[in-house]
C-alpha cells in the first residue's frame, strides 16, 4: 500500500468545505495574534495574547477532532488524545484569563496549571501512538540511544542558555510547574526528530508539521518560564510560541485529515549527510557551550555527564555494530568467493567437456560426411551410372545439405576453438591488398553467379595479423554481402587508415538490416531473416566467427546499414609500423584518396573490378544474359 494524495477536486463537498474553512480559520488567527501580542492593534489592548491562545488552542483542538473523524485506527486514537491534549490548554487559558493572568494569586497549585499538567499525558500518549514508522521492534535499541543523546544535548543546552535563571529564582512546586513544560518539550521533540531521521519513505508533512508543534512548544514554554522569573508575562512575545504551536497542529491535522499516509520504515543504520552524525553534533554543542558559559549547579553536572556518558556509549555502540558488519560483510565476502570457486571449477570442467565434444565431432564426424558428401556427387555427377530423371533433383538436394551440414560442423568447431583459446593465431606483417585479393577472388564464381559487381580497391599497406584468419574473416564478410546483394548490384571492399589501424569495409547495395538487429547479427546463429537460412544455406556462425577472429587480433568489427540501400561491415587490423609512413605517402599522393567520414583517408579509386555484374534479363525472350565488360 503506498501513499496517495488526495486532491481538494477528488474530495467530497463537506471535506472541501471544511479545508476551506479550517485553512481560513488558521489564517485568520495568526493575523489576529500576530497584531494583537506584537502591539498593533488600533483600538488599543481590548483583546490580549491569552485570549488569542485559548481561539488558537480551540481551533487546534477542533481540526484534531476532525482528523479523528476522518481517520482510523491508529492515527484516530492518536487524533482524539492530541484533541483532547488541546481541548485541555484551551480551558486551562481560559481559566487563567479568568484569575487574573500574572495579576493572581501564586498560581503553583491552580486549576489552569492541573489542567496544563494533565494536557501532558494524552500529548504523549497520542505522540506515542502517532504512526509515524514501522519496525520499531527491531531498531528499538539504535532509536532509544539516538533520542537519549538528542534530548539530553538539547535539555543541557536549555539549562545553560535559559533555565538556570528559572531553577534559581523558584523553588519547590513553584519551580517544578515552570520547569516541566520544557522538559517534556524536549523529550517529544526529539522523539519525532529521530524518527523522521532514522526512517525512509514518501515524505509526511503532518509528522514535519507535529515536531514543528512541539518545537513552538519548546520556544513558548521557555519564554514562559524566563517571563515568568522577570515579571514580564503581560502580552509577552513568547505568547506567539503558544499560538503557533496550536495552528502547526491544526495544520498538521488538515494534512492528515487529507494525506493517506502510511509510516515510514525505520532503518537500522543511519544514511544520508546529516541524520547519522546529528545527535552527535548537539551533544558537541552542548558540551562545548558548557566550557563557554561555564557549569553551575548539580543538575547541569548531571546532564552534562549523562551527555557525555551517552555519547560515549553511542560511539561503542556504533563501533561495535560496524565491527559486527565488517565480520559479516568479509563472511558474506568468503561464501561468495568460494562458491565462485565452486562455479568456476564447473565451468572449466563444462568447458573440458565441451572441448571433448568438439574433438569428437571434429574426428568422428568429418569422416563419414566426407565420404557422404563424395559418394552424393559421384552419384550427382553420374560417376556412379546414370540416375532415372526422378532421383536426379534428390541426390542433388541431399548432396546440397551434407555440404552445407559439413560447413556447419566445421563452423562449430572453429567457433568453440576461437572462444576455447586453442585456436592459435600467428600474427606477421602481410600485404593487405594480397590479403583482400586472396579473399575476393575465391568468391569470384559466387559474384558471377549472382551477378553482382565485385570491387577491391587498392592499398599498398601492410597490417600485422594473421593472414589465414584474415583471409577466412573477409570471405565470410563478403559472401554474406554477396548473399543478400540482388543481381545488378555491387560489393565493393574499401579501406581506410587512421593513425595505426587500417579499417577494412566491405560495401553492399542490398537490403539493408534493421537498426534493431544490427547488435544482434554477430551472435551464434543469428537470421535477421528465419528464412534466410533456408534460401542462402547459411548456418548463421559466420559473423560470430568473423567477431571473435577479429578481436583475437586486436581490432574491432561494427555494422552501418540503411534499409532499402544496404550494409556495411567494418573491421580494424593494426598496422606494421615501418609501413605506417609510406602507406600514408601512398594514399595522398596524385590525388588518389578519397576523405572518409571522420575515419581516416579512404582508397576508392581506381577500383579493381575482379568481377563485372550480369544485366538484368530482358522483360521478354528467354536469352541468356550476356557478360558485360570491364
Amino acid at each position: 500500500m503506498g501513499t496517495r494524495t488526495i486532491s481538494v477536486d477528488d474530495a467530497s463537498p463537506g471535506s472541501r468545505v471544511a479545508l476551506a474553512v479550517g485553512a481560513t480559520a488558521i489564517a485568520a488567527v495568526l493575523a489576529l495574534s500576530c497584531v494583537v501580542i506584537l502591539g498593533l492593534w488600533p483600538g488599543g489592548p481590548a483583546l490580549t495574547g491569552g485570549l488569542c491562545m485559548v481561539l488558537a488552542g480551540l481551533l487546534g483542538g477542533a481540526c484534531a477532532a476532525y482528523a479523528a473523524v476522518r481517520r482510523s485506527g491508529a492515527l484516530r486514537r492518536a487524533w482524539l488524545l492530541l484533541a483532547s491534549m488541546m481541548s485541555m490548554n484551551a480551558v486551562g487559558g481560559a481559566l487563567w484569563l479568568a484569575y487574573g493572568g500574572a495579576s493572581s494569586t501564586p498560581r503553583a497549585l491552580s486549576v489552569a496549571d492541573a489542567l496544563y499538567l494533565l494536557a501532558l499525558v494524552p500529548a504523549v500518549a497520542g505522540l506515542l501512538l502517532y504512526p509515524m514508522a514501522s519496525g520499531l521492534r527491531r531498531t528499538w535499541g539504535q532509536v532509544l540511544m539516538d533520542g537519549l543523546v538528542l534530548g539530553s544535548s538539547m535539555l543541557l543546552l536549555s539549562g545553560l542558555l535559559a533555565l538556570h535563571e528559572v531553577s534559581r529564582a523558584l523553588e519547590g512546586s513553584e519551580a517544578f510547574v515552570h520547569l516541566v513544560y520544557p522538559v517534556t518539550d524536549v523529550v517529544m521533540l526529539s522523539l519525532v526528530v529521530v524518527l523522521l531521521l532514522r526512517s525512509a519513505g514518501r515524505a509526511r508533512i503532518d509528522v514535519v508539521l507535529v515536531a514543528m508543534t512541539f518545537a513552538a512548544f519548546l520556544v513558548a514554554d521557555t519564554g514562559y518560564a524566563l517571563s515568568s522569573v522577570r515579571g514580564q508575562e503581560a502580552n509577552s512575545v513568547y505568547q506567539l510560541g503558544y499560538v503557533a504551536a496550536a495552528l502547526f497542529l491544526a495544520s498538521a491535522a488538515l494534512a492528515a485529515a487529507t494525506l493517506e499516509t502510511r509510516p515510514r520504515v525505520l532503518q537500522r543504520h543511519l544514511s544520508g549527510p546529516v541524520a547519522p552524525i546529528l545527535p552527535d553534533i548537539a551533544a558537541l554543542a552542548a558540551l562545548a557551550t558548557c566550557l563557554a558559559v561555564g557549569v553551575t549547579g548539580d543538575v547541569q553536572i548531571v546532564l552534562a555527564s549523562a551527555v557525555l556518558l551517552l555519547t560515549t556509549l553511542r560511539q561503542l555502540a556504533r563501533t561495535t555494530l560496524n565491527t559486527r558488519m565488517h565480520r559479516d560483510l568479509e563472511r558474506r565476502v568468503a561464501e561468495r568467493t568460494e562458491e565462485l570457486r565452486r562455479i568456476t571449477e564447473e565451468h572449466r570442467r563444462l568447458d573440458a567437456m565441451k572441448q571433448e565434444f568438439v574433438s569428437a565431432v571434429s574426428h568422428e564426424l568429418r569422416t563419414p560426411l566426407t565420404a557422404i558428401r563424395g559418394s552424393l556427387e559421384m552419384l550427382a555427377d553420374g560417376d556412379a551410372g546414370d540416375l532415372p530423371p526422378q532421383a536426379q533433383p534428390v541426390v542433388e538436394m541431399a548432396a546440397r545439405g551434407s555440404e552445407r551440414l559439413s560447413r556447419l560442423v566445421d563452423d562449430i568447431i572453429d567457433l568453440e576453438r576461437l572462444e576455447s583459446g586453442t585456436f592459435g593465431f600467428h600474427p606477421a606483417a602481410h600485404d593487405l591488398h594480397l590479403l583482400l585479393t586472396d579473399a575476393a577472388e575465391s568468391l569470384v564464381p559466387l559474384a558471377r553467379e549472382a551477378g553482382v559487381d565485385l570491387r577491391v580497391s587498392p592499398v599498398t599497406a601492410r597490417v600485422v595479423c594473421d593472414g589465414d584468419r584474415v583471409t577466412q574473416a573477409l570471405v565470410n564478410l563478403v559472401g554474406n554481402a554477396l548473399k543478400f546483394t540482388p543481381a545488378g548490384g555491387a560489393v565493393t571492399v574499401e579501406t581506410a587508415v587512421a593513425d595505426e589501424w587500417v579499417q577494412v569495409s566491405v560495401v553492399d547495395t542490398g537490403r539493408g538490416i534493421p537498426a534493431h538487429e544490427l547488435a544482434a547479427i554477430f551472435g551464434r546463429f543469428h537470421q535477421v531473416d528465419p528464412d534466410d537460412a533456408r534460401r542462402n544455406a547459411g548456418t548463421g556462425l559466420g559473423l560470430a566467427i568473423t567477431q571473435r577472429i577479429v578481436d583475437g587480433l586486436g581490432g574491432r568489427i561494427w555494422a552501418e546499414s540503411t534499409l532499402g540501400q544496404g550494409s556495411t561491415f567494418h573491421f580494424t587490423l593494426p598496422l606494421d609500423p615501418p609501413q605506417a609512413d609510406p602507406l600514408e605517402a601512398s594514399n595522398t599522393d596524385g590525388g588518389r584518396g578519397g576523405t572518409g567520414s571522420g575515419h581516416g583517408r579512404r582508397t576508392r579509386t581506381p577500383v579493381l573490378v575482379l568481377v563485372p555484374s550480369l544485366p538484368q534479363a530482358a522483360p521478354q525472350g528467354g536469352r541468356e544474359p550476356a557478360t558485360r565488360s570491364a
